[in-house]
C-alpha cells in the first residue's frame, strides 16, 4: 500500500494482512528526500520498491530470509518486516540496487523495472540508461550483488566512448534551491554553444535517458543541457512541484 496518510511529505510504503485490510502496518517511513512510485514487486526472496531520491530514479531491495518469504498467495504478517525496521532509525531499511560499473560511470543515470514475470527468482531484471548509454537491459542478483548485461540497444556507428555526461547543481535564481542540470558533451571537440532544455509541471519529471536526435547537436560541440527545474518531480512531489511548482508559487 502506497500512501501518503496524515500530510506525509512524500509517500510512504505499508502492508496489510488479508484478513484484516484497514489494518496498516509500516513498512517504508516517509521521508522529505525519497518519493516511492506506484511499482512495487513482491518476489520469494525479496520485495523491490521504486522511487526518486535527490532527484534520481532508483530501485530498492527489501530482502527477506526463508522463514519470512511471502506465499503468492498470501499478504505478509507482522514476521515479514526486516529486523532493520524494528529500530527506531528506519531510513535504513532500503538497499540501493547499484548501477552495472561497467556501463554507467556517471551518477546521472534513469533506471527502471524490466519483465519479471518469476516468482521464485534469484535475480531482478532492470533497465538502465544514461545521457551517452542506450536503453540495456540487465540482471542484478541480490545475494552476490553482481551484474549481468543482457542486451545494449544498437545504435549505427555511435561510439558512446566519445561522449561525456555529468550532473551538476545550480543555484536557483531565488537562492531557495539548487537546481539538477545534466549535461552531455565531446570533451574533444571546442565547445561552441549550449542547449538548454527544460520542462517543469505537473510532476513530470525529466530523466537523463538516451536519445539519438541530441547526438547532431552534441558533434557539432554543441553542450546539450536538461535543467531539472521545480514544477516536475525529480527532487520529490510535494517541495519540488506542491510547495514550489505550482500557481503562484511556481518558479
Amino acid at each position: 500500500i502506497i500512501a501518503n496518510n496524515n500530510n506525509q511529505y512524500n509517500r510512504a510504503l505499508y502492508f496489510a494482512k488479508k484478513k484484516a485490510p484497514v489494518s496498516w502496518h509500516l513498512l517504508v517511513p516517509t521521508s522529505e528526500h525519497r518519493s516511492l512510485s506506484d511499482q512495487i514487486l513482491a518476489t520469494k526472496h525479496f520485495v523491490v520498491v521504486t522511487g526518486r531520491e535527490d532527484g534520481f530514479a532508483r530501485v530498492w531491495l527489501l530482502e527477506t530470509d526463508k522463514e519470512t518469504s511471502i506465499e503468492p498467495k498470501e499478504l505478509p504478517d507482522e514476521t515479514f518486516l526486516p529486523a532493520d525496521t524494528k529500530k527506531k532509525d528506519q531510513q535504513n531499511t532500503l538497499k540501493l540496487v547499484p548501477p552495472p560499473k561497467d556501463l554507467v560511470s556517471s551518477e546521472a543515470y534513469f533506471v527502471c523495472l524490466d519483465a519479471n514475470a518469476q516468482y521464485n527468482t534469484e535475480s531482478l531484471r532492470l533497465c538502465f540508461s544514461t545521457m551517452k548509454l542506450p536503453k540495456s537491459i540487465v540482471d542484478f542478483f541480490p545475494k552476490t550483488n553482481k551484474h549481468e548485461i543482457h542486451k545494449i540497444d544498437s545504435i549505427p556507428n555511435y561510439d558512446a566512448s566519445l561522449y561525456r555526461t555529468e550532473r551538476l547543481l545550480v543555484d536557483s535564481r531565488d537562492g531557495r534551491e539548487r537546481i539538477p542540470l545534466t549535461l552531455l558533451w565531446r570533451p574533444d571537440l571546442k565547445v561552441r554553444g549550449v542547449h538548454l532544455y527544460s520542462y517543469g509541471s505537473y510532476s513530470i519529471s525529466l530523466e537523463p535517458i538516451f536519445a539519438s536526435s541530441r547526438l547532431p547537436l552534441v558533434d557539432r560541440g554543441i553542450v546539450y543541457a536538461i535543467a531539472h527545474v521545480r514544477g516536475g518531480g525529480e527532487m520529490g512531489k510535494h517541495n519540488w512541484y506542491e510547495t514550489q511548482g505550482k500557481y503562484k508559487t511556481k518558479k
